[in-house]
């Protein structure tokens, strides 16, 4: 999923009651060597918010990845 989505969601599969989304900042070589996530209350993400989220972070963190010099290592 992260492979072909560049993120991945959970909706209250591994804590009942939290959702969440995440993505891999990649370096040059494609290699991941971060991630962001955001998490919250699922009674406090609606599912037409949570499906916008998945592609916000993944958006996210490929902005970021863009940011980093090439040849940078964490």
């Amino acid at each position: 999923e992260i492979h072909t989505r560049g993120g991945t969601n959970d909706d209250e599969e591994y804590n009942i009651g939290v959702r969440c989304a995440g993505a891999p900042i990649l370096d040059a070589s494609g290699i991941a060597r971060a991630a962001i996530a955001v998490q919250a209350p699922a009674v406090r993400v609606p599912d037409e918010r949570f499906a916008e989220l998945g592609p916000e972070v993944t958006r996210a963190a490929k902005e970021i990845s863009a940011l980093l010099p090439p040849g940078h290592s964490f």
